[in-house]
């Protein structure tokens, strides 16, 4: 009887150890899930605009197009649209009509006007692209 008894001892011992060892993990891997939560929670995405990659056009003549390319935006979980605006003090921007491709190809150029590009992230947060092109006009 005590071969029994210290057998089934020895079973539970060891089922006891699977449970507890099992519990052991869980709490591990939810330890575990809750870090990662946090650091995504406190370290959210920044959404940015995107780079113009010549910021600097110089035409020579007026009436000439140029066509200002810039990096993605990035740092949105979901879509992305562009509008491209100008300006022609650098301050005041408006939307280009149709212009909501990547990059842009203006019109004739007349004078000194500047762009950027809006970029919008899943319809609601907005980022401009971090520098504005300049086209300045050197009529000869």
């Amino acid at each position: 009887m005590a071969i029994t008894s210290n057998k089934t001892f020895n079973q539970l011992t060891a089922e006891n150890m699977i449970q507890v060892k099992n519990k052991f993990s869980t709490i591990a891997i939810v330890l575990l899930l809750s870090v990662i939560i946090v650091s995504f929670k406190s370290k959210p995405l920044a959404f940015d605009g995107g780079t113009i990659h010549a910021p600097n056009i110089t035409l020579t003549s007026t009436g000439v197009p140029v066509i200002i390319t810039a990096t993605s935006a990035s740092g949105c979980a979901g879509a992305i649209t562009y509008q491209w605006q100008q300006s022609i003090d650098n301050a005041n921007f408006i939307d280009i009509a149709n212009a909501t491709d990547s990059s842009y190809q203006s019109g004739p150029i007349m004078a000194t006007t500047y762009f950027r590009r809006k970029a919008t992230c899943a319809g609601t947060e907005v980022a401009y692209t971090n520098n504005v092109a300049t086209v300045t006009v050197q009529a000869q």
